[in-house]
């Protein structure tokens, strides 16, 4: 077994430094530490290998767990924001057909010659204003 580290075989585990090592380097960087070959050290280290896996595992499963807890809760709240939305138009909409019935209400009771002498307001203030300054109407 054999990994490739900078375009390199490595072929050693170096203990000390808890690092693969390649040939070079058992001769330079880690002289004096206590090498081994790299498969020896697959097989030393195989059982706390697994045991970190093994936790590595559990964590990812519970990061897992978690993230399904949040994406539940992201398309709940999405769906409640939505008919929060949703109601709001519609109490909008029921308001605005309340306020025209009130206001057809309104304009029933002064009736339709009230509405049509307040519609003839401008027209009957210009009149006044220029009667009141003496100019001819025309």
């Amino acid at each position: 077994m054999f990994v490739r580290v900078q375009d390199e075989v490595v072929r050693f585990y170096c203990e000390p430094c808890d690092a693969c090592v390649c040939v070079m380097c058992t001769f330079n960087e880690h002289r004096d530490h206590e090498i081994m070959q790299f498969s020896e050290a697959v097989i030393k280290y195989k059982d706390n290998i697994r045991q970190l896996m093994l936790r590595c595992k559990e964590k990812i499963d519970k990061f897992d767990s978690q993230i399904d807890s949040l994406n539940q809760c992201d398309d709940i709240l999405r769906s409640v924001e939505q008919k929060v939305h949703d109601t709001a138009i519609e109490y909008i909409q029921q308001i605005r057909n309340r306020e025209k019935q009130i206001i057809e209400e309104l304009q029933n009771i002064y009736g339709p010659d009230c509405m049509q002498q307040l519609a003839n307001k401008k027209e009957l203030l210009a009149q006044v204003a220029y009667s009141s300054i003496g100019l001819p109407l025309q």
